[in-house]
């Protein structure tokens, strides 16, 4: 079997997974960026290749086995590569708060620790080659940060269609706690 193409989205809570996996699927990648994933059930088989599938860490309120998600894709045929957002903690944590992923910055704190710890161990484990994404690096360059990751990644590009729009999310907690 000829092996396809899957990107893995694995991040903390608002790490910026959902931004970046609607900048692959704009890029041409089959998957979805919202909290609902077709990937989660059925078949791989017939899918359109490259696909992307994203998962936050925890994920309803749980802590996905990644492990068996890089197994459930290698055995429906596709070559895994890891992509692992990273955004500034403090507007990470202030954002998890908000979106009530944690009641407070101390176990969110603890959460993102844990998350990182857990996304490494399984991409340590499954011998998945990972790259890290700047959320910080897309904000001040999306253009640039698009064709630089559509190379990076033999994506097939924009093609007609427009990229997500990218706003700088950090600056409102930084802005709120000057206040």
């Amino acid at each position: 079997m000829k092996s396809r193409e899957a990107f893995f989205v694995v991040g903390p809570e608002s790490s910026g997974t959902r931004l970046f996996t609607q900048i692959l699927i704009d890029c041409g990648c089959y998957g979805d960026s919202s909290h609902s994933q077709r990937l989660d059930t059925g078949p791989l088989g017939d899918l359109p290749t490259p696909i992307v599938w994203r998962r936050s860490v925890p994920h309803s309120q749980r802590w996905p086995d990644l492990c068996n998600c890089i197994d459930r894709l290698r055995r429906g045929g596709y070559s895994v590569l890891g992509l692992i957002p990273m955004r500034d903690w403090y507007c990470m944590l202030k954002s998890q708060v908000a979106a009530g992923h944690v009641p407070d910055t101390a176990l969110g704190a603890r959460n993102i620790q844990s998350a990182y710890r857990h996304i490494f161990r399984a991409f340590g484990e499954s011998k998945v080659y990972y790259q890290l994404l700047s959320y910080e690096s897309l904000v001040l360059m999306p253009n640039d940060f698009a064709c630089e990751l559509i190379n990076r990644l033999s994506l097939p590009g924009l093609n007609g269609r427009s990229l997500t729009t990218v706003y700088n999310a950090n600056e409102k907690w930084y802005r709120e706690r000057d206040e």
